[in-house]
């Protein structure tokens, strides 16, 4: 056959020379190289830093900044107030037109404070928090000839909270827990006769009391967050002697359900 002619004139050769000008490009789809499935998927702050000059780097910073608020874990402390409350006006009032009685049948339930966070997250201690509780629970009720009981209690305890699927620090995601927590404190009763006469009398006493359950959490980027928490109670009073010099001890238990708010720093 024939000889191929040679030339150097580039429009004139039989194959062309695509080899790319420059390798230093920042994306390697400039290069004609395809990516595998899923190489899109890039970090969006990574991407934006790699743009280069001060705007790509600010914009970088900001991404970054984002990124980071999406956690707590460098708020150790929160403070909480849940509560509950019923607020009922009542009144015994007998059909054969004696005298009405007026009292209330009320419950207020109000918890508050505090939760101590481990920042290192890879420890196994991040998975539990440290809990400090104030509660004043009032409780008032009126029978059918009018007679009144009230009661007041004030607890102070501690305990802990267990989060065994999600950390304590994701914001804007439903964080399930659970709870223990021990309470001491004191209860005063006071009652109020109606249509059965007698004389109206008060007795202190002192209370134990502990509650366990679980709850779920929701927190905001700024550390600002809400709950809900279910838990069985359980709580025995002592009571000193009365007017016949009796000494009576109660007992209550149940479940109970709470709302509130909280912030942490």
């Amino acid at each position: 056959t024939a000889p191929v002619k040679i030339t150097k004139d580039d429009s004139k050769a039989l194959v062309a020379d695509d080899t790319p000008k420059s390798v230093m490009s920042g994306d390697p789809r400039d290069l004609g190289i395809p990516l595998a499935d899923g190489a899109n998927d890039l970090d969006e702050a990574e991407m934006m830093g790699e743009q280069g000059g001060e705007g790509g780097a600010a914009a970088g910073a900001v991404s970054a900044s984002m990124l980071e608020s999406t956690s707590l874990r460098e708020r150790s402390k929160e403070m909480f107030a849940t509560a509950f409350y019923s607020g009922l006006g009542a009144k015994a009032s007998p059909d054969n037109g004696g005298a009405e009685f007026a009292g209330e049948a009320s419950t207020i339930l109000f918890n508050l404070g505090g939760e101590f966070y481990t920042k290192n997250e890879k420890k196994w201690q991040a998975r539990f928090s440290l809990v400090v509780q104030y509660s004043i629970l009032n409780t008032s009720i009126i029978s059918n000839e009018g007679d009144s009981v009230t009661e007041k209690t004030s607890e102070y305890g501690g305990g802990f909270h267990w989060y065994p699927f999600t950390r304590p620090s994701r914001t804007y995601k439903l964080v399930p827990y659970a709870r223990f927590v021990m309470l001491l404190g004191s209860v005063n009763t006071s009652y109020n006769p109606g249509a059965s006469g007698g004389s109206s009398y008060s007795v202190g006493g002192s209370s134990m009391a502990y509650a366990f359950g679980g709850g779920y959490k929701y927190y905001l980027h700024n550390g600002f967050g809400a709950r809900a928490e279910f838990e069985f109670y359980s709580r025995s009073d002592s009571f000193a002697a009365d007017q016949n010099g009796t000494k009576w001890i109660t007992s209550k238990s149940g479940p109970r359900v709470t709302f509130g708010f909280s912030y942490r720093w």
